[in-house]
C-alpha cells in the first residue's frame, strides 16, 4: 500500500482538489452555498488510506472539510466499519476541520437539519441486509422534504430505485459522469437533487 496521498494532505494540512474526479462536482455545490457555514451528512466514511483509493472513493470528506475550516459547520459521517471511521476521524483531526463519527446504519441516523447529504453506502453487489438501491431509498424518503442538496455517488449500483422514485414523484434531478484523469473511461455516475429549489 502506498500512503503518499494521505501523507502530503496531513503535512501540508490542506486538501489539494483536483480538477478531475468527484472534486469539481463536490466543489461546484459548497460554492452554491457561498459563504455560508453549513451542515454535512454522509453516508460512507474514508475506505482507505491507500493513494489508490483516491480515485474510486473519492475521499469527499477532506473537500467538504476545506469548506467547514474556511466557514464553520459540522461533518457528520456515518459507516458499519470502525477501520473506514477511524481514517475519517484521522484526516479531520490532522486538517482541522470538525466531525462527528457515528458507528452504525446510517437509516437510523439520518434527518432533518442538514444542508448537505452526501450518500455513498453500500453498492448493490455488497454482501448487505438489504442491497445498495433500496438502502438509498430508504435514506432518501427520511430527507425527501427537506431543503438540502442531496449528492449520490454511483448511481448504478446504489440509486436505481431512487431514481425511479425520482420520476414518480417528478423530483427533478442532475447526472453526471465521472471519468478517469486523462481518459474516457467512466468509473462513477453521481446524481445531484437540489431541494432548495423543489420543496
Amino acid at each position: 500500500m502506498k500512503f503518499d496521498y494521505a501523507y502530503s494532505l496531513l503535512e501540508a494540512r490542506a486538501c489539494d482538489s483536483r480538477s478531475d474526479l468527484r472534486d469539481p462536482l463536490f466543489q461546484e455545490i459548497l460554492s452554491s452555498f457561498g459563504s455560508k457555514s453549513i451542515s454535512i451528512f454522509q453516508v460512507g466514511a474514508i475506505e482507505s488510506l491507500d493513494s489508490g483509493f483516491r480515485i474510486g472513493s473519492g475521499w469527499s470528506d477532506v473537500i467538504f472539510g476545506e469548506h467547514i475550516k474556511k466557514h464553520g459547520g459540522q461533518i457528520t459521517v456515518v459507516d458499519i466499519d470502525l477501520d473506514h471511521l477511524a481514517h475519517s476521524v484521522l484526516m479531520a483531526g490532522g486538517l482541522g476541520y470538525k466531525i462527528q463519527p457515528i458507528y452504525g446504519d446510517a437509516v437510523g441516523y439520518i434527518k432533518e437539519g442538514h444542508d448537505l447529504y452526501y450518500l455513498d453506502g453500500a453498492d448493490e453487489t455488497q454482501d448487505t441486509k438489504i442491497g445498495g438501491n433500496k438502502q438509498t431509498l430508504e435514506q432518501f424518503k427520511k430527507i425527501e422534504h427537506t431543503k438540502s442538496v442531496v449528492m449520490v455517488d454511483d448511481a448504478k449500483t446504489k440509486a436505481v430505485e431512487l431514481i425511479e422514485h425520482l420520476n414518480e414523484k417528478e423530483i427533478a434531478f442532475t447526472t453526471h459522469e465521472i471519468k478517469l484523469p486523462h481518459k474516457a473511461t467512466i468509473i462513477s455516475t453521481m446524481i445531484i437533487i437540489d431541494m432548495r429549489e423543489n420543496s
